[in-house]
């Protein structure tokens, strides 16, 4: 029986290797969209803060340096969190670029699977015929020596 082979094993290995590469891309950048996240929350925790303590307590007095000085460390904190924001929405960009790769990637490979799938069964099918074949040849043998010894 002859054995199978698929001329096109190397592209989909080719195309496996790049669909683990693919995933690999994905979960680098989840990760990082997680990291972008905490940033974002911790960014948003030191603004929350840093509004809290600009507030004068009730009935204190404050120099127009002191709440000047207030102000400029809420709007840092402020500008923080919005660099923090504009992060985590590019990150998320770059998660949504990698899942579209991964999608693409992952139909590159089907295809060839399917490819491969047909190829095998197209392949069975001939060795079934020959075997058949085979088969039918080695019975008009022995019907013929049978005749021929009769």
């Amino acid at each position: 029986m002859k054995r199978f082979t698929f001329r096109l094993e190397t592209l989909r290995e080719l195309r496996e290797h790049a669909e683990r590469e693919a995933k690999e891309d994905l979960a680098r950048e989840l990760a990082a969209a997680e990291r972008c996240a905490a940033a974002l929350d911790e960014a948003e925790a030191r603004l929350a803060s840093a509004r809290a303590e600009a507030r004068p307590a009730p009935g204190a007095s404050l120099t127009g340096e002191e709440l000047q000085a207030r102000h400029a460390f809420v709007e840092r904190r402020a500008r923080e969190r919005r660099h923090a924001e504009a992060d985590a929405t590019a990150q998320s960009q770059r998660v949504l670029a990698s899942i579209a790769s991964l999608e693409h990637a992952a139909r590159e490979r089907e295809t060839l699977e399917r490819a491969k799938s047909r190829a095998f069964d197209l392949h069975k099918r001939e060795q079934a015929r020959v075997e058949a074949t085979s088969l039918d040849e080695v019975a008009m043998l022995r019907h013929v020596r049978m005749q021929e010894a009769l």
